[in-house]
């Protein structure tokens, strides 16, 4: 056996020391370079000849060669980026300085928590892999040297103050797998250069100000996973190639401008889980192919234009967990498949128009914790409460406004997770459970309904802990005061069927002022602001602060106010909007401030005098400004005045008024009998929720109410008992006026013939353009035979300073007529509503009177339904619901407005239609100006305006003598004019309603009123619509071309809507507003009530009469066969 020696040992150990020595001192040697390099990290900010009381010997020592380095590009390029932090010594943004982590050099891969590096042995280089600076501070252009990232996987420079574009240079970043530019204020579009990124995978833009379409070359990126593109400008529709993109999960697209039809594609992409198109202006029906997103967990379009039914292929969408379509325009019933989404957890169906009610049952939703449904018309029969008692997990119930009947089902209150209840603005009965053993709902909102019983007392407890509780308006007869005061978030107005006590008087259904207490005859107050004075009337301050369930009664108790509701996705409730700059108006004491609520706010004025009151409603939207915001907040709400003596759907402040901070007032006359007037601000779930801002809801800045002024007749005094001669002075008075008479007399003469030398030339009109005679002329050719549009009448279209106009010639033979049109120019200049048409200017040079409109697209309703073959417009169901609807709404604004107008000659040639068929009725305030063989008849020549609303007359019958109608000639009419119109009745805003039932039969049918059946005989349109109504198959009338591509109960209703707005008797036809109720469901209309008017002609002439006039049907009147349309 071999054994070691001694020596050899000990030369083998001394060898082994040596090596040991030689490992010790390199790793010594690591930690001194590594501990050096950690110092200069955190001293990288001192000068470099004293730190912190020490003196630096000079420059570092240089690295060995051996560690691993950053190429020098991607060293500048990682310091460029350094060079955008900003902090001060406060630890405030805006001072630049050198922060410890301001550079880097090749050596600090492993030392910088913002990055990391890739590191190669074989070639002792490294690489950026990462980078993340989204809890840093940076201002300032993301700089274009990030392109020399070559490796880079990953960049996050979210939450930063970035401007400027994005750089191009990014799209060179070829191995990015992830980008997050997020919420910063980046500009312009996503560069090309994007294209080359076939490694990426999510991309997150949002919050930022980038605009124009969505690229295109999406599908080429074909890692990518995740696009969130929201809050930001971006316009157009998206566009198809998006179903190209194979891998895609997530599309975010919310808060932007873009509108049309979804694409079709979209289906197409089939790994989609989540898809959020919320707040654009997308329009039209989903499409089919979304039923096809097997995948698909969570879907949001809320705040859209999105119609028609939802479609049934939706009903494969098993995998849903969120569903949000609020604040849209979808119709038909709810879809019963949505209670079949096994997954279902938040649906959101508020802010629709669906018919009908929810079905009795919802079950096999055990999952579902946010349930959010309004605005239900329910049926014929009572729609009692759904059965959910399943629906275990739930913490979030609103049924607002469901047609709900009955009493609230007791599991309800046992619902352990339930924090906010909303049952709001049905006709539920029955009682509240006086006690609770489990946990309460913070939020229990119950107005508006029948319930009855006592309020218990842990409701009113529950307020006292700051929970809002509303009860009021329902038919309790006691309440249970826990600690006996009334908490301002306990809501108790109207809540009982009796009282008691004066203390809770206003706590009674139903409540008014005494008689004797009904001294007031106006109202001025500044909504959520001080008390301030604007000419000359007296506002009265409202800075109470609750709103959230609050019945505030003013100190005079002239007014309360009574709000409902909580902003959830606010860090706290504020009911009143406050801004003291920007306000586009010299009254900005009144504006600068206003009161706002989430569901419901309504103002109520006590103790007035029973009578006419003209009713302001102030408003500006100041809850938001444009300037700089990436995106455009939207608010809107429903107004009711005085019980539906007034009612205004959809109204958006920022639309009506055309900007933020601009002011825009509403100003209706209503009828005051039981000494209270109600103004209610509702929201129906429309509009922006929580961007830009999450105080949405009804907002008004001021109000005022003061009486309908009338005129008073001014008192004769009766002659001094026993005298019979006029005293001297008498004479000496007598004389004198008719000497001022006389030169009164002369000096019109003499004004007169200065004006027939005119020859109107020059007439100052107010408001509006005064056109030059002879561009006009240029403009249309000189008024060409070509130039004129078939069907409207002597009209004619043109092109001034590129812009495509619409020239009406009038008739013009006497000075006077002329005066009479500059007044009927104010009219219809002083009417703005969409479905008017707005008049751009006018002339009176050349012994003319042309005025100038916009030129409409599709011409007018004559041209669309019954022009010449080659002309005539398809118009399918939609678009003809949409017409007449249109129409009404116009009709509607001229007898509402203060100007109250009767437009006396509507028919298909004046009613006007832009590119999307939107209405807009033309020559109102101006009839009796048309060429005789133009007009229908001249009905009440001069008079277009009412005293007041539907009850008084224009005092100018057509007939002013005492000739027997049937020896004067025979007016050339239409069948559009009511009776009266040809009788010499004095007229009300019914013979309007009339024309507009004629009209709709006529969109309904497709046929016009009067038709050519041969020679010498006639067909009626509305001697078909008796004889169908009296066989009870009104429907028939429909038109043929459509098929069966129409809706048979609207089609039904509308029909028989116009056969009551065609009664002979003007006292039985409907109001314009109460028609379009009708027509947008916000009114129940009794098909049965459209009784038959008197009919006492025949439709038509015999084979054997030889004259060219027939008897009118609906008022015995003849027509001349050569003016039908």
């Amino acid at each position: 056996m071999n054994t070691l020696q001694p020596s050899h040992i000990n030369a083998h150990w001394r060898s082994t020391r040596r090596n040991m020595f030689k490992v010790l001192a390199s790793l010594l040697l690591f930690l001194v370079l590594y501990c050096r390099t950690t110092v200069e990290e955190l001293d990288s900010n001192c000068p470099q000849r004293s730190c912190n009381g020490t003196t630096a010997a000079g420059p570092p020592p240089t690295p060995p060669s051996w560690l691993p380095r950053l190429p020098q590009q991607e060293v500048d390029a990682v310091n460029t980026l350094l060079h955008l932090v900003t902090t001060s010594p406060s630890g405030q943004t805006g001072q630049k300085t050198y922060p410890p982590n301001k550079n880097i050099s090749g050596t600090h891969c492993y030392s910088r928590t913002f990055m990391e590096c890739k590191c190669k042995s074989s070639t002792n280089t490294c690489w950026v892999t990462k980078i993340d600076l989204h809890d840093y501070q940076l201002s300032g252009p993301i700089p274009k040297e990030i392109g020399n990232l070559a490796y880079l996987k990953s960049l996050d420079l979210s939450g930063q103050d970035l401007t400027g574009s994005i750089p191009p240079e990014i799209g060179n970043l070829s191995h990015l797998e992830s980008l997050n530019l997020s919420s910063n204020s980046l500009v312009g579009s996503i560069p090309n250069t994007f294209v080359k990124l076939s490694q990426l995978s999510v991309l997150k833009l949002c919050d930022n100000k980038l605009e124009g379409p969505l690229p295109k070359f999406l599908p080429e990126l074909k890692s990518l996973r995740s696009l969130y593109l929201c809050n930001n400008l971006f316009n157009e529709s998206i566009p198809p190639e998006i179903g190209g993109c194979p891998k895609l999960e997530y599309l975010s697209l919310s808060n932007n401008s873009l509108s049309g039809k979804l694409p079709d594609e979209l289906g197409h992409v089939s790994t989609l889980r989540g898809l959020y198109l919320a707040d654009n202006q997308f329009w039209g029906r989903l499409p089919e192919s979304l039923g096809s997103l097997a995948h698909l967990e969570e879907m949001s379009v809320m705040n859209n234009l999105f119609d028609d039914q939802l479609p049934q292929s939706f009903r494969y969408l098993k995998k849903l967990e969120y569903f949000n379509i609020l604040g849209n325009a979808f119709n038909k019933s709810i879809p019963g498949y949505i209670f079949e989404w096994p997954e279902l957890e938040k649906l959101i169906l508020m802010g629709n128009n669906f018919e009908g009610h929810l079905p009795n049952k919802i079950l096999g939703l055990p999952k579902m914790a946010y349930l959010a449904i309004n605005n239900l018309p329910g049926g014929k029969t009572d729609v009692s409460f759904p059965d959910i008692h399943n629906m275990v997990s739930l913490y979030f119930l609103t049924l607002r406004n469901c047609s709900l009947t009955g009493p609230i089902p007791d599991y309800i209150w046992r619902f352990t997770n339930l924090f906010y209840l909303d049952l709001s603005f049905n006709n539920l009965t029955g009682k509240i459970p006086p006690d609770l053993n489990q946990s309460q709902p913070q939020f229990v909102f119950l107005r508006s309904n029948k319930l009855n019983g006592t309020v218990p007392g842990w409701l009113t407890s529950l307020s006292n802990s700051g929970s809002y509780v509303d009860v009021s308006e329902n038919s309790f007869t006691n309440v249970n005061l826990t600690n006996g005061n009334i908490s301002s978030n306990l809501n108790l107005f109207e809540c009982r069927s009796q009282y008691s006590d004066t203390r809770s008087k206003w706590q009674q259904a139903g409540y008014h002022c005494d008689n004797d207490t009904q001294i007031y005859d106006h109202l001025y107050i500044n909504c959520g602001g001080n008390a301030t004075s604007v000419d000359g009337h007296d506002f009265e301050a409202d800075t109470q602060s609750d709103g959230g369930s609050t019945f505030f009664l003013s100190t005079n108790k002239t007014w309360a106010y009574s709000s409902m509701g909580t902003f959830l996705d606010a860090d706290e409730d504020e009911f009143i909007l406050d801004k003291t700059c920007n306000i586009s108006n010299t009254d900005v004491s009144l504006y600068s401030n206003a009161r706002i609520a989430p569901i419901s706010l309504k103002y109520y004025g006590f103790c007035l005098k029973n009578g006419s009151y003209t009713v302001q409603l102030h408003f500006a939207e100041i809850g938001w400004d444009t300037n700089g915001s990436s995106t455009i907040g939207k608010r809107v709400f429903d107004v009711d005045v005085q019980g539906g003596q007034y009612y205004l759907r959809d109204f958006d402040i920022q639309k009506e008024a055309g900007d933020v901070n601009k002011v825009i007032t509403k100003e209706y006359n209503v009828s005051v009998t039981n000494s209270r007037l109600e103004i209610h601000l509702y929201w129906t779930g429309k509009g922006s929720t929580y961007n830009p801002t999450k105080y949405y809801g009804p907002s008004i800045s001021a109000i005022s109410v003061y009486p309908v002024p009338r005129p008073e007749p001014v008192p004769v005094p009766p002659p001094p008992p026993g005298k019979n001669k006029f005293p001297r002075s008498a004479i000496a008075g007598i004389v004198g006026s008719a000497l001022v008479f006389g030169i009164l007399i002369l000096a019109l003469s003499w004004a007169l013939v200065r004006i027939r030398h005119r020859k109107l030339k020059g007439l100052e009109l107010h408001p509006g353009v005064v056109f030059d005679y002879k561009k006009l002329k240029a403009a249309t050719n000189g008024f060409a035979p070509d130039n004129k549009i078939d069907g409207v009448g002597n009209v004619y279209k043109g092109e001034l300073d590129g812009i495509q106009i619409a020239v009406k010639q009038l008739s013009a033979k006497s000075e006077e007529g002329a005066h009479e049109f500059v007044t009927a120019i104010g009219t219809i200049s002083a009417l703005k509503h969409p479905n008017l048409a707005t008049l751009m200017g006018s002339c009176t040079e050349q012994n003319q009177l042309l005025l100038v409109y916009k030129y409409m697209e599709k011409v007018s309703l004559q041209h669309a339904l019954f022009g010449p073959a080659e002309a005539k417009l398809e118009l399918n169901w939609e678009t003809r619901a949409k017409i007449c609807l249109g129409v009404a709404k116009g009709l509607a604004c001229l007898h509402e407005s203060k100007l109250q107008v009767i437009h006396c000659n509507i028919k298909p040639t004046n009613i006007l239609l832009d590119k999307d068929f939107t209405v807009k009725i033309s020559d109102f305030g101006y009839s009796q100006f048309h060429d005789s063989r133009h007009v229908d008849a001249q009905p009440n020549k001069g008079k277009t305006a009412l005293g007041s609303h539907d009850s008084q007359h224009v005092d100018a019958p057509l007939v002013k003598d005492k000739t027997a109608l049937g020896s004067l000639p025979k007016p050339k009419i239409t069948g559009h004019m009511a009776p009266e119109q040809i009788q010499g009745i004095p007229l009300t805003p019914k013979a309007d309603v009339y024309s507009f039932g004629i009209i709709t039969l006529e969109v309904v049918s497709g046929q016009e009123f009067c038709t050519l059946r041969s020679k010498d005989s006639n067909d009626y349109l509305l001697n078909k619509a008796y004889k169908h109504q009296e066989e009870g198959n009104l429907i028939a009338l429909v038109d043929p071309d459509l098929k069966s591509n129409y809706k048979p109960d609207e089609a039904l209703r509308m029909l028989c809507l116009a056969m009551k707005c065609v009664n002979q008797s003007f006292d039985l036809r409907p109001t314009m507003s109460s028609v379009v109720k009708i027509l947008e469901g916000n009114e129940k209309f009794d098909i049965s009530s459209a009784s038959k008017p008197r009919s006492t002609h025949s439709g038509s002439t015999s084979h054997g009469e030889t004259s060219n006039t027939t008897i009118s049907p609906s008022t015995g009147n003849e027509i001349d066969d050569s003016q039908r349309h």
